[in-house]
């Protein structure tokens, strides 16, 4: 997969129609082709847009929530183009994937308050070969990401697409059920589960027709021994999962330790002046928010207090409304009975009728002609007609919102939680904590460390049992399905199953040799990259890294763990560069790479690594948004060789908007 092109208009920072042409060029047998599109800006000139505009294209909101949403298309119009009259704003990413060419388009509209009320969002796709392109349309996110996961898997994608300075958290998401599934993905082995689960059900399913086939004693007796084995293994494998579970609860604990002594340790860098920041910004909006409220009140006070009366109001109009409709209507429908028992009773008639007969007749006569024509006669009573209103004044009064009264409330909520959180921020700072201690920690840490290596000491060879008795108990079904396959109509179904079997056992054992192979793979890559990129190369001795639970560990020459989070941000950073590097190594998903700000937190040491050693192989397509004061003149130089294009984003500041520039600041270098 290959990004081709960024297509911008009126989005964000960038007014009007602006583009970057990412397209690399075509490959050359066994020669080197650059591979990186250096993209430079002043912090605010939209480097960060294009990486999260690339984002948003292949998955939109997927992972964010109400409030993410909302800060997102706060500012999806460009100003300059929205003070014109413009109320659109649009971005397309044009891919290239396989022997197909995608335009992933995405409109936004937006109101006169700047809020984006609707997007559209539509996937064109034509063959690199032709010139049709057949437009996909989709009824919701869930089933827009679904269909892009087929290029490039969500879960998968924070490996490559990211924020530099934030690439760092990525190892300390390891054992995450995300990370564990993201790195899965990466490496293909999700597919191998998936169809090992399915042979299984496969397997499964033929043994119980099997059973049904089979009536011979010594077949039963076969039956009782695998049903002992099969409970063996049940009793075994309930402890390993029970030692496992202890384990795992038990790393829980350590790493929340590890998480508390970190805590503390941030704890004891807090200082009087954050605080004192915070009670200023407090104080500001209990200010506004004030300010808000008596402006409120003052321009809307009367339909504020009025707002409870004018419910009650609208629902009396609206009743008696109602009501006189009602009326019309019955007398309407009734008129040709009424006409005509008008006349009736004109009649002389011997003997003359009383009153209450006269009654009866209207009553039932009506009931009877209401039950003739198919009329509705309603029960309900009539309401009292106390409103004489116009249709106007009647419209105006139902029409009226009692909205002012519910935001009112809401501002003064907003206040006194403002105020609250005033006076506890106060009492931190009056309370601000000394310098706490963190040897009980540490002991713990070390107390934890020592039972984690105790019950992988029994989990380790409780594994191998576990595997042994699976091995027996697949022999004793092997036994089983052979003697059952001598009854009536059952020489199929065990042919069948004995293929199976041997597909399950060749494909267990190659998935198994397969992960090892990835594993060591992940584990040699990751070595040879993490000491080609950080300084202190002698600190790290050894490296582990588990598949199943997509974990790294480091160790120091004496053989112990080093503690990750505990390294300087910027080491942090390398060791999440040398685990991305050795995945995309692995990986089946060939993949570009997207980097903002990589190299803002780095000594120069590391950005040299980097620069020589890393973005150069890292993949087919790297792209790099970068400011002028992390790749300099002097890193041009060095990483031009290694650029196909290069961009600069030029804000003006009088206009307040971006504009897509050849080259890269100025600087001398290839454009």
């Amino acid at each position: 997969m290959l990004l081709k092109k960024l297509l911008f208009k009126n989005y964000k920072t960038f007014y009007g129609p602006q583009h970057i042409d990412l397209t690399p060029p075509p490959a050359k047998d066994g020669q080197y082709v650059p591979n990186i599109a250096l993209i430079g800006g002043l912090n605010g000139a939209g480097k960060t847009t294009i990486l999260k505009a690339i984002w948003y294209a292949l998955f939109g909101s997927q992972g964010m929530n109400a409030d993410a949403q909302k800060k997102w298309n706060a500012s999806i119009i460009n100003n300059y183009a929205f003070a014109e009259g413009s109320r659109e704003a649009s971005l397309s990413l044009f891919i290239e994937t396989g022997d197909e060419e995608w335009e992933i388009a995405v409109k936004f509209y937006v109101n006169e308050n700047k809020i984006v009320t609707h997007e559209e969002r539509f996937i064109f796709i034509r063959p690199l070969s032709g010139t049709y392109r057949k437009k996909h349309t989709f009824q919701n996110m869930y089933d827009f990401v679904k269909y892009t996961n087929s290029i490039i898997p969500s879960y998968a994608a924070p490996f490559f697409i990211f924020d530099g300075e934030e690439i760092k958290d990525l190892i300390k998401k390891q054992d995450t059920n995300q990370m564990i599934s993201a790195i899965k993905t990466i490496t293909g082995a999700n597919a191998y589960d998936v169809l090992l689960t399915d042979l299984e059900a496969t397997i499964t399913s033929i043994n119980k027709e099997l059973s049904k086939t089979t009536n011979i004693n010594e077949v039963k007796n076969a039956e009782k021994e695998f049903a002992k084995l099969e409970e063996e293994v049940k009793r075994e494998k309930m402890l390993l999962e029970s030692k496992q579970f202890e384990a795992n609860k038990n790393e829980k604990a350590l790493q929340q330790l590890k998480k508390d002594r970190m805590a503390i340790i941030s704890q004891n860098n807090h200082s009087r002046e954050t605080i004192g920041k915070k009670i200023g910004r407090l104080e500001t909006s209990i200010e506004m928010t004030s300010k808000d409220i008596n402006e409120l009140f003052k321009s809307q006070h009367n339909t504020i207090l009025l707002t409870n009366k004018m419910e009650k109001l609208k629902i009396s109009i609206l009743n008696e409304k109602k009501s006189k409709e009602n009326l019309i209507m019955n007398e309407k429908a009734l008129k040709p009975f009424n006409d005509f028992l008008n006349i009736a009773i004109k009649e002389d008639i011997d003997p003359p009728l009383t009153s209450d007969q006269l009654q009866q007749i209207q009553e039932k006569g009506t009931k009877w002609y209401a039950k003739q024509f198919n009329i509705s006669l309603t029960d309900e009573a009539p309401a009292k007609f106390i409103h004489d209103l116009s249709g106007k004044d009647e419209r105006y009064l139902t029409s009226l919102q009692g909205a002012a009264l519910s935001t009112l409330e809401g501002k003064i909520k907003q206040l006194h939680g403002f105020e609250q959180e005033l006076a506890q921020t106060i009492q931190k700072q009056s309370d601000a904590p000394e310098m706490l201690n963190i040897d009980s920690e540490n002991t713990r840490i070390d107390l934890l460390n020592q039972k984690q290596l105790a019950l992988k000491n029994i989990i380790s060879p409780l594994r191998v049992k576990v595997n042994a008795l699976q091995d027996k108990l697949l022999r004793a079904r092997k036994q089983f399905n052979s003697l059952a396959a001598k009854s009536t109509n059952g020489s199929n179904l065990s042919q069948e199953l004995e293929n199976v079997e041997k597909t399950y056992t060749a494909l267990s054992q190659h998935v198994r040799q397969l992960l090892a192979y990835k594993a060591t793979s992940v584990k040699q890559e990751f070595d040879s990259m993490l000491r080609k990129l950080i300084r202190k190369t002698d600190e790290f001795s050894k490296i582990e890294f588990d598949l199943a639970t997509a974990s790294i560990r480091l160790y120091n020459s004496k053989n112990q763990e080093i503690d990750i989070d505990s390294r300087s941000a910027g080491e942090q950073q390398m060791i999440s560069s040398a685990l991305i590097w050795a995945l995309t190594r692995v990986s089946y998903l060939n993949l570009p790479i997207v980097i903002d700000t990589p190299l803002g937190r780095l000594d120069s040491k590391h950005r040299k690594n980097l620069i020589e050693n890393y973005y150069r192989d890292l993949s087919s397509q790297v792209i790099i948004l970068s400011t002028d004061t992390e790749v300099d003149a002097s890193y041009l130089k060095e990483i031009s060789q290694f650029t196909y294009s290069q961009y600069t984003l030029d804000y003006d500041e009088d206009k307040k908007y971006t504009v897509i520039r050849d080259g890269y600041f100025n600087m001398e270098g290839k454009s």
